[in-house]
């Protein structure tokens, strides 16, 4: 008669679902760790307001950061910048707002770091 631990280790169910297991973790811990995989792609005006903005962070310049905000929504209407663009930068306008710039500062540059290939 088996023993419990022996029929474990035999069963084929077990022993399969291991590997399996262990390439769904890695597979899941790769798309987290990529760079920029869940940042969005900036068009050429999206990125400038972006370096702008890291600019603007860093200064904590909160007149600027009512135009910024009303450039965004300026570049949104005049169809320049795309809604997805608008709603990252508006988030990260949003975030210096509520008084965390290193945040907001800190989550520009990752966006901007994000754009590059390399």
């Amino acid at each position: 008669m088996n023993t419990p631990q022996s029929y474990l280790d035999s069963s084929p169910t077990c022993r399969g679902s291991v590997p399996l297991r262990a390439f769904t973790g890695s597979a899941l811990l790769l798309l987290c760790i990529t760079p920029g995989c869940s940042q969005p792609e900036l068009g050429r005006q999206a990125y400038t307001l972006a370096v702008s903005l890291d600019q603007l962070f860093e200064k904590r310049d909160e007149v600027q950061l009512a135009r910024a905000g009303e450039l965004i929504a300026s570049e949104l209407a005049s169809g320049v910048i795309s809604n997805a663009e608008a709603a990252v930068l508006t988030d990260l306008v949003s975030r210096a707002e509520a008084g965390d710039w290193d945040r907001a500062r800190r989550d520009t540059r990752k966006l901007l770091a994000a754009q590059s290939d390399w």
